[in-house]
């Protein structure tokens, strides 16, 4: 009879006790619990020639994501694929030139214009336009919808300032001739890897 005693009253304590615990968790409001960043791992590194990065931009191409890395000016800028982070991977580099703006699948660079340069000059207008004023900087702009073949559409020497805007597609760019407007749409182009895929904006050629 002892025995049983004991196992009844051990029992009622266990009862009371858990009764106890889910009054308190009934009770408890959603302050009492947050979320914390412990859980912080390295996943993908990558090591990179020329200087380090100093600017980052992250865009979507099609069902990709690419991170731009900028490096010092006279090193220009990389272009990473990081769709699956874990499999990073450089997917292009541009020797030179300073990155500015990426966007609509175009890429604005700057470079230094030549200390001789003395036209503006507009990519597949070979007459040009004589400028008066002094000359500051070359833009170019990039196709870059194949991020891991960046192709230059047009450039002009002697910019003092260029404003894009992607809501209406549409570039400004400023120099000693006046002002150049631009506009630009995204277009379907085939591509050499296999004609199963030539509808889509971005080659998958792995």
């Amino acid at each position: 009879m002892t025995t049983i005693h004991r196992t009844l009253g051990v029992t009622a304590v266990i009862v009371m006790l858990g009764s106890l615990f889910l009054t308190m968790r009934s009770d408890a409001s959603t302050g009492d619990f947050y979320l914390c960043y412990t859980d912080v791992k390295v996943i993908a590194h990558l090591l990179l020639s020329g200087g380090s990065p100093q600017r980052l931009w992250l865009q979507q191409e099609g069902r990709k994501q690419y991170l731009y890395l900028q490096q010092p000016t006279e090193q220009g800028f990389t272009i990473v694929d990081v769709t699956k982070p874990t499999k990073a991977r450089v997917v292009s580099r541009v020797p030179q030139g300073t990155l500015t703006t990426v966007g609509s699948g175009l890429a604005i660079v700057d470079e230094p214009d030549s200390p001789t340069a003395g036209t503006s000059r507009m990519a597949g207008n070979p007459e040009g336009t004589r400028g008066g004023g002094a000359l500051s900087r070359s833009v170019l702009i990039l196709d870059v919808s194949d991020p891991a073949h960046p192709r230059k559409v047009q450039s002009f020497s002697g910019v003092t300032s260029i404003l894009p805007d992607n809501a209406r597609g549409m570039i400004y760019v400023a120099n000693s001739d006046g002002i150049w407007i631009l506009s630009h749409r995204q277009v379907l182009r085939s591509h050499p890897c296999s004609s199963s895929d030539a509808i889509s904006p971005i080659p998958n050629c792995d």
